[in-house]
């Protein structure tokens, strides 16, 4: 529990949330013990964050729906929410409960975000989508969080509409000026590609956004703050793909105190994150080839409060139709009774509006190829990036892959 809750411009102490919240403390795993406390603690809705999910199974969201209990987890396990709705939608249908996964970053703001992408850019088609996540090295992290982290370093990942197969914390990229936020330290980041929900999810949801229905290509990235520590994973990463290492999750103390020592690495670095998502397509409204980034920033600490902003915002959707009756509860079109992915149940500016007494905001830029204006370079082209914002013109300098390059709006 927060140490302080935020309303308005009134700071609520820790001694005061003895007023507001029962705390009740014992091991969820043990499934007797937490059957009888939800019993007795009388709950409507379970939010699962027991990480990491990775190597979790379905025995809480089943206990969940066969007392009766609204489900929500923030899994960002791939293999887990990908194959959570066929195992288990049936049992909750036949309960009349809401089982949801993956109510997180990914792929709940992901998807959100990507329709606000298509809907601000009016994308009619999309060839390809880059996702990408950098988190401040002071940002606190949980041991939950590094196991997540390294159960996946050097291990096989299918890329939606890749031919070749590629491996966690790989595929190491330097990100370009302007894809992050501007407002974030360290700008620059390098990133590697991780296994995520997205991968499953995202490609068939932005093919239903658009009117080719086209599937794209999508790359999902990850990247640490300090550089020295990022590099150190991708090269620990090529232990586990030759059959050296099995896994490095049994390791993930270890990297944790080591990521901590004050004289290395717990000095080093901000308390500033963010992600960014470009989508590359073209647009009949304006009949022109588009680049759009949705881009989001997180500071002073705070990009913690992202990951939990969707299950928030669930539960308090459920709430609501809890109030509307049980007609209302059967019929909603957004939060249907049974088991699914938290992909699309949510707009961007819900999402944005719940976390908006914290250092966390968004914006998009987007991009037309209608004009060259290249150097000369035998590899690619360098051009510019007119990117308007607030009516102040910010000039950046890109390699791309298009002759074309001029910004609209």
């Amino acid at each position: 529990i927060q140490q302080k809750l935020r309303q308005g411009d009134q700071i609520v102490q820790t001694r005061d949330l003895n007023n507001i919240v029962h705390q009740a403390i014992f091991d969820a795993q043990n499934h007797e013990v937490l059957e009888t406390q939800l019993k007795q603690n009388k709950i409507d809705v379970v939010i699962n964050c027991i990480g990491p999910f990775q190597l979790s199974n379905y025995a809480i969201p089943t206990l969940c729906s066969k007392l009766g209990i609204d489900y929500i987890d923030l899994a960002d396990a791939r293999d887990y929410v990908s194959t959570f709705e066929e195992n288990l939608d049936n049992i909750a249908k036949s309960n009349g409960v809401h089982l949801i996964s993956g109510a997180s970053t990914t792929p709940g703001l992901t998807s959100s975000a990507c329709e606000q992408l298509i809907k601000h850019s009016q994308l009619s088609r999309i060839s390809t989508a880059e996702i990408a996540m950098s988190p401040g090295n002071k940002t606190a992290r949980g041991l939950a969080t590094m196991q997540s982290i390294l159960s996946q370093a050097g291990q096989p990942i299918k890329w939606a509409q890749h031919k070749k197969q590629t491996y966690g914390w790989q595929e190491l990229q330097l990100s370009q000026k302007g894809q992050f936020p501007p407002k974030m330290k360290n700008q620059r980041r390098f990133i590697s590609a991780i296994d995520v929900p997205d991968l499953e999810f995202i490609p068939k949801y932005i093919s239903s956004l658009t009117p080719t229905k086209e599937v794209p290509r999508v790359e999902f990235r990850a990247g640490l703050e300090i550089p020295v520590m990022h590099l150190g994973l991708w090269s620990v990463s090529w232990l586990v793909r030759a059959g050296l290492v099995k896994s490095l999750q049994p390791y993930a103390q270890a990297f944790k105190t080591v990521s901590e020592m004050k004289p290395f690495f717990d000095w080093s670095g901000s308390d500033t994150g963010g992600m960014f998502i470009q989508l590359d397509g073209w647009s009949d409204a304006r009949n022109q080839r588009v680049r759009s980034i949705w881009r989001l920033f997180a500071g002073s600490g705070e990009g913690v409060q992202i990951p939990a902003a969707a299950s928030i915002l669930l539960t308090q959707k459920l709430v609501q139709k809890r109030k509307g009756g049980q007609q209302n509860r059967n019929q909603s079109r957004d939060l249907r009774i049974g088991a699914y992915p938290c992909v699309g149940l949510f707009s961007r500016d819900e999402l944005m509006k719940s976390l908006e007494l914290y250092d966390i905001e968004d914006d998009i830029i987007a991009v037309s190829y209608t004009h060259l204006r290249a150097h000369e370079t035998p590899e690619h082209l360098v051009c510019r990036l007119l990117l308007e914002k607030k009516k102040q013109y910010h000039i950046y300098y890109t390699s791309v892959s298009y002759p074309h390059l001029l910004i609209n709006d």
